[in-house]
């Protein structure tokens, strides 16, 4: 929500996050990316990651959701709507709706879930955020350099040296499976 990419170190410290994001899938032949959804069994997860990365205990998800697309497009647009195209051909992925809440890995079974943030936050992401709106409105506020500095410090002090910049994002290496004996919904079949 905030114009953090304003601030060229968190900038390059968002890209390299989602590039270990988009690595991580790619390395372990997930269809697509994580983030906290329903799963197929309704269980609303929260502690999903990379766990290499992680610095607590992360649950083995076994699904991806495509929401988790969004924050790539947010760091590369491109990249991003690749992941999240992936992840939309598994089975029963798209319905009356849009998106589904998420998919499992194996393509064997979805979530019933219809929520706002799993769908809508993907759709601001393509849109291009609202970082540009709230940046006008703390201009116009005069808080912006004071965010900008802020930001800035912290991160600088931080993260003095940033390393794997140099590494691209990485795309899917499978499809999402399809053909699994899960049906598309009737009016939302792939072809």
């Amino acid at each position: 929500m905030l114009p953090y990419t304003d601030v060229p170190i968190q900038r390059r410290l968002f890209s390299n996050c989602e590039k270990a994001r988009t690595w991580y899938s790619h390395l372990n032949n997930y269809p697509g990316l994580f983030g906290a959804a329903a799963n197929s069994s309704e269980k609303y997860v929260t502690s999903i990651g990379v766990p290499p990365l992680a610095q607590s205990k992360l649950q083995q998800s076994g699904f991806y959701t495509p929401y988790g697309a969004f924050p790539v497009i947010l760091a590369n647009h491109s990249v991003g709507l690749v992941w999240y195209n992936n992840m939309l051909r598994g089975p029963a992925m798209q319905g009356p709706y849009g998106s589904n809440e998420s998919g499992d890995n194996d393509g064997k079974a979805t979530s019933n879930n219809v929520s706002w943030d799993t769908k809508q936050t993907t759709v601001v992401a393509i849109l291009g955020g609202i970082g540009k709106i709230v940046r006008e409105a703390l201009k116009e506020d005069c808080k912006y350099q004071m965010f900008y500095d802020r930001i800035d410090a912290s991160y600088s002090k931080q993260f003095p040296k940033l390393l794997g910049e140099e590494i691209p994002f990485a795309l899917p290496s499978v499809t999402a499976p399809h053909n699994v004996g899960r049906e598309d919904f009737t009016l939302c079949q792939s072809k």
